[in-house]
């Protein structure tokens, strides 16, 4: 129960102040553990750039938008300590009109569902700036155009969902290393995989000849040098990829020739009204708007289906009540498995990917899947589905991503899964999964992601973890795991992301994690770790986010940090660290959060934190600082919180700190300062001001 009131704790932070009646004098107060920027300008700017864009007046909610209302109550909106928006979950809000640009500067941004909605025109290629992005759902809306190679850059990508657009052209290749599960229902070539402009011609020649060319009503171009836009029935978009071909009532005759599957840009294809014979070439039944049906011809050379793969297919349909998913197109029927929704076969046939995220499947996964031995994507995240994972899913040798997480599973996670020797992505997370981790997890040498977070996992980290030397995300975050971080994680020289918070871990930080060069996020906070920050983390050059805060961590904070010069958020909050404050943390010039309150910390401020001028939150409160408050923090103009309350700080209030025009929180409370409070705190939001007893600096004093 501690943990899950932990969780409420943490999301709820803009709202209420917790309750410490069960975690006493660890978690301070709302006013005391953040200094929150409750919507940044641009950030507001853009979101109203949004609403307008997208006909938000006929949003099916559009709570609280374009009011004053904190952003945090704004409907779908997420923000961080900080202010700044890290999630935006607007699906199926009915919101129409075109993507606007703007959204590309939600530098923070982790999260956007923007799916189920009717938007339109082409993806921005701005949201390639999103580069803290992990997931990105646009499915099911009217956009067109191409992929943006600029989404290449969203190098933390997750998830992406794309399908159930108009979509064209290809996937950029970068993606293909990445966790998109959603990619396979685009039916899109990978960038690096296209077929030429010189065999697309060559398709329309063979096309031409295969059909008695020669007969047809309008040739008009064909066979010429003239662009294949000109080409009779034949239509180009702005790139010269063939986009549609229709010959409808043309007098073409023969059979189809299979080269026209090298036509993968076609949306359309339209060929009724002819004398065609022969079969149909079954990769035209991937173009979106055709009249094939309408030929009355049989689909060609269709590899069959091994029997075993049918029955599984069958197996998961009845026991995940396929009757109610939300798309069940040829399921159950006579057509080839590659037309079922969410199936993908190979030349010969086989099953080698299924994909029904979000498809409200329910009930349980049956032991039958573990038939689809050629099977390389398996993806049910997102869905109701319960019961345990079958052990037999891990004789899929052959798989490279399983996701299902976002389910109600519940069991330990098997064992067998450890046989999976080609798996890259392995996501159980956000279920209801308990036993242990099974230390056989560390045989998927090739896993580059790990995530099993926000599950009742137990018994602690296997330190066999530490074979897995490709990985590049570790998510273990919100279980009940307990025991001590393994030091045999510092092996993981390719790790990128290690989320080991809410986890119950004790212990001491193994020094062993500053050896983990590539290291850009590192989440510790809300355990019981104990005894010192290890120095050896500031090896750590890459790092752009530590936190670790609520622990019980003791000790000077190492002066070391100071060489993390990419450091954006320095979180060390509700510890009982001591000694004074390093000012070679002044060095840390991209720094945007400093927090470091609730400790006990003493000595004076140093004025080195004024060179830290891309700060947004400042916080020191609840410590034992002394001395005057440095005038040069009156150089922070960015700032949008600060917090020195519940220190031992004396002298006047630094004039210098009235430059802070951004400020929204303010707290100077429980200490000695004298004088006056600069007058353009008036409009600070959020303050405590008046329990200071001093006057603005612009008040008429009495001459008694």
């Amino acid at each position: 129960m501690k943990r899950v009131w932990l969780t409420l704790c943490a999301v709820t932070v803009f709202v209420s102040a917790c309750t410490t009646d069960t975690f006493p004098a660890l978690i301070p107060s709302v006013e005391e553990i953040t200094v929150q920027n409750p919507g940044a300008a641009s950030e507001r700017a853009a979101l109203v750039a949004l609403y307008e864009a997208t006909n938000g007046a006929n949003w099916a909610n559009r709570a609280n938008w374009l009011s004053d209302e904190p952003l945090w109550e704004w409907h779908g909106v997420t923000i961080d300590s900080a202010g700044r928006v890290t999630a935006l979950d607007l699906s199926g809000n009915r919101l129409s009109g075109r993507i606007p640009s703007v959204l590309g500067k939600f530098t923070n941004l982790r999260q956007m569902s923007l799916d189920s909605n009717q938007l339109s025109g082409e993806i921005p290629a701005e949201l390639g700036n999103l580069t803290n992005l992990e997931g990105l759902s646009l499915t099911d809306n009217q956009l067109n155009g191409t992929v943006p190679s600029e989404l290449g850059n969203l190098t933390n990508l997750e998830e992406l969902s794309l399908a159930d657009n108009q979509l064209s052209g290809c996937v950029p290749a970068v993606l293909r290393n990445a966790a998109n599960d959603g990619l396979g229902d685009l039916a899109l070539p990978y960038c690096d995989t296209l077929i030429s402009a010189f065999e697309k011609r060559a398709a329309l020649i063979v096309l031409y000849g295969a059909t008695n060319g020669a007969n047809w009503t309008n040739r008009a171009n064909w066979l010429s040098d003239s662009p294949l836009g000109e080409w009779h029935g034949v239509t180009t978009d702005k790139a010269g990829r063939i986009v549609s071909l229709d010959l409808r009532g043309n007098q073409l005759s023969g059979a189809i020739p299979p080269e026209i599957g090298n036509l993968t840009d076609l949306r359309n294809l339209f060929l009724r009204d002819n004398q065609l014979g022969g079969c149909l070439p079954p990769s035209l039944h991937k173009v979106a708007h055709n009249d094939l049906a309408r030929l009355g011809l049989s689909n060609c050379n269709t590899p069959p289906s091994a029997p075993e793969e049918r029955a599984a297919m069958v197996a998961l349909y009845e026991a995940a009540n396929g009757a109610t998913w939300t798309d069940s197109t040829n399921w159950l029927s006579d057509r080839p498995l590659g037309e079922w929704h969410g199936v993908t076969i190979d030349s010969t046939g086989r099953v080698i990917a299924l994909s029904l995220a979000g498809n409200r499947l329910s009930g349980a996964i049956p032991a039958e899947l573990g038939n689809l031995t050629n099977l390389k994507i398996l993806s049910l995240r997102d869905n109701r589905l319960s019961g345990t994972i079958p052990v037999e899913l891990g004789a899929l040798t052959n798989l490279t991503g399983l996701y299902l997480s976002a389910n109600q599973l519940s069991g330990a996670i098997p064992a067998e899964l450890g046989s999976l020797s080609n798996l890259r992505v392995l996501d159980l997370g956000f279920s209801q999964l308990s036993g242990t981790i099974p230390s056989e997890l560390g045989n998927l040498t090739n896993l580059t992601q790990l995530r099993l977070r926000e599950n009742a996992s137990h018994g602690g980290i296997p330190p066999e973890l530490g074979n897995l030397t490709n990985l590049t995300q570790l998510h273990l975050q919100g279980n009940t795991l307990g025991g001590e971080i393994p030091p045999e994680l510092g092996q993981l020289a390719n790790l990128r992301q290690l989320y080991l918070q809410m986890s119950g871990l004790s212990g001491e930080i193994p020094p062993e994690l500053g050896n983990i060069a590539c290291l850009t996020q590192l989440h510790l906070q809300m355990n019981v770790l104990s005894g010192e920050i290890p120095p050896e983390l500031g090896q750590l050059t890459c790092l752009t986010q530590l936190h670790l805060w609520v622990n019980y961590l003791s000790g000077e904070i190492p002066p070391e940090l100071g060489n993390i010069t990419k450091l954006t958020e320095l979180h060390l909050v509700a510890n009982r660290l001591s000694g004074e404050i390093p000012p070679e943390l002044g060095n840390i010039t991209d720094l945007e959060l400093l927090y470091l309150g609730s400790n006990r910390l003493s000595g004076e401020i140093p004025p080195e934190l004024g060179q830290l001028t891309s700060l947004t939150g400042l916080s020191l409160y609840s410590n034992r600082l002394r001395g005057e408050i440095p005038s040069e923090l009156g150089q922070l103009t960015n700032l949008t919180g600060l917090s020195l309350n519940s220190n031992r700080l004396s002298g006047e209030i630094p004039p210098e700190l009235g430059n802070l025009a951004n400020l929204s929180h303010i707290y100077l409370a429980a200490n000695h300062v004298r004088g006056c409070a600069p007058a353009a705190w008036r409009n600070v939001r959020f303050n405590d001001l008046g329990d200071l007893g001093l006057p603005f600096c612009d008040t008429p004093q009495d001459d008694a």
